[in-house]
């Protein structure tokens, strides 16, 4: 009885290490981690992990904590500044061997967010690399965006200045910066950006000028920097949009396929598995066989696989695994609602952001004028369109493809150059006599077909035009009637957040939220939109405090004039205040 008691604790033993070498390889994830650390590590440690930066090479970290409980480096991770004045050991020779420069505090990572991010630093500090990185071009292809200027300004450069490179950030803006240090040495400028504290305390003059319009804020040292990776930064920041080309559809920064592991982890669990059955069944047959020889006949002939397998031992682990899988993905999919980094639907016409926005430098409030004036940004109607394509009729890239489509939709006959009468009357057929009418003048006027083949033409774009106008689902046949877009960003319900606030009074870019919408000629959602990625906006984004709305914060007001302070963040005129985005 003692050795079956003994016996089903030990499967039970076993049986929860195979459930944990099946699922633990998903724990940690080594390409969420690259991109946590690209957003929140990438600024002040250098990402090759072993060369000190403003702070240290971070191959090895855990090994360098391991005399301490894995709490203390999250804790660390989340708030050094509050573990330093606690006098902790570690905190204490961290801080004194780095200059006595406090780490950012990152307290919204999570526990998975770091245990990805330190499984991502090992990955780089062992040499295994991780997928999904961009490709290095050295430079800028003939025409194009310099993508290694790209990839070192965003590494180095972007938490501090703008990537418009036209409006002033914690740092100025970037734009133009060759030319305002075109009356010293290119070598000077090359010195600053290594180590701006170095040319200060030499008193250079343009070095001084800037330091007098920024102090106290230093500048961080980018020691690593070659005269090639500045000669990149340099170039993308005076092309960082113009020159950049792309196929329609493809990324700037092409990305190298991940590697996915998961089969051969899973069947590594199924042969741990078998071997544990195999091994159980031996063991209780030898068992069993020697009691035979010992005369013991109350001894019971060994079960099965099936019942070795299927006993209660493995049915309490097995409900205990589902219970703790099911937990953990309802939690995550409550703290991810909404959150669909990446999502880019096809829309139903393909509109180009890269054209109108980025080629032609139409201001994004032309269309989306909702954005300075109003909680909702707005999707832009026909009309909005029509005062630009009543002109041009023909479009730089699909020709008539796209273009009639919005004609069709507000009843504009680019034929006559006139609004049809009477259009919501109209039935199909004669509308659609109408567009393909014009799709063949123009295909014809255009030298792309002759009479015959035109016709091809207009007959397919005309199905196009019914698909992307039409929505039988919806028990909407009429070609007339607005565009239904797809909405790609999406708050929760119980969320409030106002467009104009931050545009009109806070004065934030488009791309702050929407990322390089100028470069994108299928819009994709940038940011995450979690409340964790808003709230640390709150803590590092400077209040516009010129605006007369603030004029009752008479002690902010005050302590800036007498230099307590260099700026007022949104944090500190109540901006992490639970009310102010649910009410």
């Amino acid at each position: 009885m003692v050795s079956k008691s003994l016996f089903n604790k030990t499967w039970l033993i076993l049986s929860l290490m195979v459930f944990s070498v099946a699922t633990g390889f998903a724990q940690a994830d080594v390409k969420a981690g690259k991109t946590l650390f690209r957003d929140n590590c990438a600024s002040c440690h250098n990402k090759d992990m072993k060369t000190k930066l403003v702070g240290p090479g971070l191959a090895g970290v855990q090994d360098r904590w391991k005399d301490f409980p894995k709490e203390d480096l999250y804790s660390w991770i989340r708030n050094a500044p509050k573990m330093i004045e606690s006098g902790h050991k570690k905190a204490v020779e961290v801080f004194e061997a780095n200059n006595k420069l406090p780490m950012t505090a990152f307290e919204s990572l999570s526990d998975d967010d770091i245990s990805n991010i330190l499984a991502y630093i090992d990955a780089i500090a062992s040499g295994k690399g991780v997928g999904g990185g961009a490709k290095s071009t050295g430079g800028a292809p003939s025409g194009g965006v310099n993508k290694e200027g790209k990839k070192l300004f965003r590494d180095n450069c972007a938490a501090c200045h703008n990537k418009d490179m036209k409006t002033k950030m914690t740092g100025p803006a970037l734009g133009g910066v060759q030319e305002r240090w075109a009356d010293y040495p290119k070598e000077d400028l090359y010195a600053w950006i290594r180590n701006s504290q170095d040319l200060i305390d030499k008193g250079h003059p343009r070095a001084m000028e800037v330091w007098n319009e920024y102090k106290p804020v230093q500048m961080t040292p980018f020691q690593n920097l070659s005269d090639a990776d500045i000669e990149n930064i340099l170039d993308y920041i005076e092309h960082p949009v113009e020159a950049a080309v792309s196929t329609p559809g493809e990324p700037l920064s092409p990305e190298e396929p991940q590697k996915d592991n998961t089969w051969l982890y899973a069947g590594l669990a199924i042969l741990l598995l078998f071997v544990a059955l195999v091994l159980s069944q031996i063991n209780g047959r030898l068992r069993y066989n020697a009691a035979l020889k010992s005369g013991d006949s109350s001894v019971l002939p060994p079960p099965g696989i099936w019942g070795t397998i299927w006993n209660r031992n493995t049915r309490t682990a097995l409900i205990f695994a589902l219970f703790l899988f099911g937990s953990y993905k309802m939690v995550r999919d409550a703290v991810l609602l909404s959150s669909q980094r990446g999502y880019q639907p096809v829309q139903p016409i393909n509109f180009s952001h890269k054209i109108h926005a980025g080629d032609q430098h139409i201001d994004c409030k032309f269309c989306h004028d909702g954005a300075r004036r109003s909680k909702h940004s707005v999707i832009p109607s026909g009309n909005t369109c029509m005062l630009c394509h009543k002109a041009i009729k023909y479009g730089s890239k699909d020709g008539t493809k796209e273009l009639t489509k919005i004609y069709a939709s507000v009843g504009f006959d680019p034929s006559e150059g006139k609004y049809i009468e009477n259009y919501d009357q109209l039935s199909e057929e004669d509308i659609e006599k109408i567009f393909t009418k014009w799709i063949v003048s123009q295909a014809i006027e255009k030298g792309e077909a002759s009479a015959s083949e035109a016709q091809q033409i207009a007959e397919k774009q005309w199905k196009g035009i019914k698909t992307a106008l039409t929505n039988p689902d919806n028990g909407d046949f009429k070609i007339q009637g607005p565009v239904e877009w797809i909405k790609i960003h999406n708050l929760p319900d119980h969320v409030f957040y106002s467009h104009a606030q931050h545009v009109t009074a806070g004065k934030l870019e488009c791309q702050t939220c929407h990322g390089p919408i100028e470069e994108m000629d299928v819009v994709e959602q940038y940011a995450p939109l979690t409340m964790g990625w808003c709230v640390n906006c709150h803590r590092q984004t400077d209040v516009q405090f010129d605006n007369e709305y603030y004029k009752s914060y008479e002690l902010l007001h005050k302590e800036l004039k007498e230099g307590k302070r260099e700026s007022v963040k949104v944090a500190d005129i109540g901006g992490t205040e639970c009310q102010k985005c649910h009410y």
